[in-house]
């Protein structure tokens, strides 16, 4: 049975060393002497990259410097880009900083040395990400940015969870989302969740889609499930012909083919930006449904207005939050009972100041109108 190695034994094998001396600071010469191979004398680009690193990562650990509030190229540029140009190293174009990136992921993916954001990396994918409660662990994902706002608006009538990408996946935004799932009490055991996609129907998206997938499960989410969205299927053979392009030839285009079927067995991709948003919806809900346990935006409403009011000396009664709370529409129900559901668990902190406000400074002369609305829609999800 195998055995996993200490971090003393993954730092000897990978030539990660701790150093007395600040290794921004070396000479060139100095530097030749720790990173060099005997046999050639030509730079290890790769260990000094690492040794870069596990002495950001200590430094920050040991509060001797400030978490790097950034973005891996932040890093790039303050912490490495000067020493491998100090060894002659080339540090222009995209290889040299995808060394940073691969040196990133097998240290915390592979060897689990420590955590992005151990590091203070700024979570960049923040904005295009809103976690779900009921139904967290399916999650709808974009390619593009552009899209965030369908997606979120197609999950959260399910309450599941919104995603875009940006691009290619991130090991650092994925990081985050798994820490964001955790933390709203997302995951079920053993950790499995569901991933529908809204990429490209080529060899590019489908290579998206699963980077992602494996990210998810190099953070340690078991069993993931890809279901993509974005097929021929749902158009009209009009909104094909006027959609597809002709893909590259080459064997990686032959094994997609054989994987997906194209479109009608020939090489032709298709953009997920000419897919209307009624048809990803559609989509969506079929595909996602038997895995999506019920929905009721007003669940326990009436518990958490209940627990608001008792944490609020000066609140007002029951009855004239509930009135007031009717008034709202549904989308401003859903937001609000996300945003108190997490502050009225045990131990954690009560309502913003901001939420308790708008809870309790009410128009006295609009409850008497209101107050049979809460009681109608409850009535409604009663039946």
């Amino acid at each position: 049975m195998a055995t996993t190695p200490t971090t003393a034994q993954v730092l000897t094998a990978e030539g990660i060393a701790d150093s007395a001396q600040d290794l921004r600071q070396l000479s060139a010469d100095e530097l030749r002497r720790l990173f060099a191979f005997a046999s050639s004398g030509k730079i290890n680009a790769t260990r000094v990259i690492k040794n870069l690193i596990w002495q950001a990562y200590t430094a920050i650990r040991a509060g001797h410097r400030a978490p790097i509030a950034g973005n891996l190229r932040s890093f790039w540029y303050t912490d490495v880009k000067p020493v491998l140009s100090r060894l002659g190293v080339p540090v222009e174009g995209r290889r040299a900083t995808e060394l940073v990136y691969d040196a990133f992921v097998e240290m915390v993916t592979r060897h689990h040395l420590f955590h992005y954001r151990d590091l203070g990396f700024l979570d960049e994918g923040a904005q295009t990400r809103a976690v779900g409660q009921t139904n967290g662990t399916c999650i709808l994902f974009a390619e593009k940015d552009g899209r965030f706002a369908l997606v979120r608006d197609i999950a959260q009538a399910s309450d599941a969870t919104a995603l875009a990408l940006g691009g290619y996946p991130s090991s650092l935004a994925t990081e985050y989302l798994v820490h964001a799932l955790q933390h709203a009490g997302v995951p079920a055991e053993p950790p499995a969740l569901q991933l529908f996609s809204v990429v490209a129907y080529d060899l590019s998206g489908y290579w998206i889609a699963h980077e992602f997938a494996a990210q998810l499960q190099a953070f340690g989410i078991r069993h993931v499930t890809v279901h993509p969205l974005i097929r021929p299927a749902p158009l009209s053979a009009a909104q094909v012909a006027l959609g597809r392009y002709a893909l590259p030839k080459g064997s990686k285009t032959t094994n997609w083919l054989r994987e997906t079927g194209g479109i009608a067995g020939a090489p032709y991709g298709l953009e997920a930006d000419a897919f209307p948003p009624e048809v990803i919806r559609a989509a969506f809900v079929e595909e996602a449904t038997p895995y999506l346990r019920v929905f009721r935006p007003l669940d326990g409403l009436c518990t958490l207005l209940e627990e608001t009011a008792r944490r609020r000396l000066d609140a007002l009664p029951l009855e004239a939050v509930v009135a007031r709370i009717a008034a709202m529409e549904a989308e401003e129900l859903l937001a609000l009972a996300r945003h108190l559901r997490p502050r009225l668990v045990p131990g954690e902190e009560p309502p913003a100041p901001a939420v308790a406000e708008r809870l309790v400074q009410m128009d006295a002369a609009e409850l008497q109108e209101l107050g049979q609305r809460l009681r109608a829609r409850l009535a409604l999800e009663a039946v």
